[in-house]
């Protein structure tokens, strides 16, 4: 599914929040009858429907970013340096898409 157009998008919007309000099989049944009267917009909002489904399997934003930032960089190798953990990091209360601080060792005899 490439980008949706504003327009598109409302049209979606509203659908989607209906299907949202129905547990699983009302929401199937209700797609269909949807398919047999709009199939492509049907389609759409299948797929939607299918991609928070994986979002909300992988645990999508259900921990704290930072929490998962620190998890996966420590004892990591960055150039001459080890990571060893998360000291701080920028920004204001969501703390999304701000610089961190690490403490780190540098390897001997490296760079």
């Amino acid at each position: 599914m490439s980008e949706i157009d504003p327009v598109r998008w409302r049209e979606l919007s509203a659908l989607l929040d209906e299907a949202l309000e129905l547990p699983g099989t009302e929401r199937l049944a209700w797609l269909e009858t949807l398919r047999l009267q709009r199939p492509t917009l049907a389609d759409e909002l299948h797929i939607l429907l299918q991609r928070l489904e994986t979002l909300e399997s992988l645990k999508f934003l259900e921990e704290d970013p930072v929490c998962l930032f620190q998890r996966s960089l420590a004892g990591q190798t960055v150039g001459a340096y080890t990571l060893q953990s998360m000291i701080g990091h920028g920004g204001g209360p969501h703390r999304v898409g701000v610089a961190g601080l690490g403490r780190g060792s540098r390897e001997t005899g490296a760079g």
